[in-house]
């Protein structure tokens, strides 16, 4: 077998590698020795590994790009010198994710996590020009991988359904409704994760669906709330980040509308409206990423996280709207839940959700298992 080159081994690993023979050199010079001007320097200072992450939204929006962005500070506090870590946000454009990573590889930055599902294609080109790096992404499971790439997906879709369980149960009209940004496989799974989830609740569930074409705008968020009420929703799933305000200030018009959020525990953004929201854990999703890439143990393969093993798609608590939620409801929550966890419920992922409609059309009795 050939012996693996220096250039495939990745760089944390090259720099463990190069600590260890320092230390190495060091020892022997003093078993022959050495005198104190051979070794005066003493062992040479390691290099941190550097990490950088790109994500759309602000740090601070409460949202998706929060979550990657507190993750990423708490891994640089936890691992301290042995890492650099580099947040880029508000990257709302495939050209602005494009140049924020050239200019971090083309510095000699180690690893490149695109923490999005938006742009699969850059994943490949950024391996493809910079072989010695690790380039990551957000995407489903692929056949191959090249020696410098990796994927990452949290089982949004676990979540979702369970979201989706809950309004099922408790819309008073038969109807909900889901608001996304964009119509690409991991955003849309989310959403149709939903949909099965009312579905699983209520067979005759009525949906209404609306992609805004943006993560951000309040405005358009609330024109697509608005419209669907019309229709008679009256639980929404919000799939954006910032624009999701403006579906609370649509909630807001008429009593008895319920908003679940995504990504953090919302309620105190809007308490009267929030009704609960999934949380996915991109907090721990961030930070274990980066360990993994510090520690030179992030390897070109999949890494998945999941409701069973890492809380990714949990549910917050009902807080101020606790006593809206029936005891018979919550207990069927809780059932539903532990079945997901066990295997029983047998959630799709993006490749069965990934495409609009298909939560409204799988067979039901295909998420049960034999």
């Amino acid at each position: 077998m050939r012996a693996r080159t220096w250039r495939r081994i990745p760089p944390a690993a090259r720099r463990l590698l190069a600590a260890a023979s320092a230390v190495a050199a060091m020892a022997l010079l003093a078993a022959c020795g050495s005198d104190g001007d051979s070794a005066s320097g003493g062992t040479a200072a390691v290099e941190p590994v550097t990490v950088g992450l790109a994500s759309g939204g602000s740090r601070q929006d409460g949202s998706w790009t929060q979550a990657w962005y507190e993750g990423s500070q708490t891994a640089q506090a936890e691992l301290g010198d042995t890492v650099k870590v580099t947040f880029v946000d508000e990257t709302n454009s495939v050209d602005a994710y494009d140049k924020s990573a050239a200019s971090f590889l083309s510095g000699g930055g180690d690893t490149w996590i695109f923490a999005t599902a938006e742009v699969p294609q850059l994943v490949d080109k950024f391996a493809k020009q910079f072989p010695d790096s690790m380039v990551c992404g957000v995407e489903a499971p692929r056949e191959s991988y090249a020696a410098n790439i990796c994927t990452l997906l949290p089982r949004f879709e676990q979540g979702t359904f369970l979201a989706g369980f809950l309004a099922g149960s408790m819309s008073e009209t038969g109807h909900v409704g889901v608001v996304g940004a964009f119509d690409f496989p991991i955003l849309t799974a989310e959403l149709e994760g939903f949909v099965l989830g009312a579905r699983y609740a209520n067979p005759d569930i009525k949906i209404s669906r609306t992609y805004i074409q943006s993560f951000s705008d309040p405005a358009k968020g609330r024109a697509a709330a608005l419209a669907q009420m019309s229709q008679g929703a009256d639980i929404l799933f919000s799939g954006v980040d910032q624009a999701t305000q403006g579906i609370y200030q649509a909630a807001r018009t008429a009593p008895g509308t319920y908003v679940i959020p995504q990504y953090f525990d919302s309620w105190e953004q809007a308490p009267d409206v929030v009704l609960t929201s999934v949380i996915y854990n991109l907090q721990g999703v961030s930070q274990e990423m980066i360990r993994l890439a510090a520690s030179g143990e992030l390897a070109n393969q999949h890494y998945e996280f999941d409701l069973k093993n890492d809380g990714v798609g949990k549910l917050a608590p009902f807080h101020e709207l606790d006593s809206q939620v029936s005891d018979d409801v919550k207990s069927r929550l809780a059932e539903v839940e532990a079945q997901v966890i066990s295997g029983e419920i047998l959630v799709p992922g993006p490749d069965v959700l990934g495409t609009t409609g298909a939560g409204s059309k799988l067979d039901l009795a295909t998420i049960k298992a034999e």
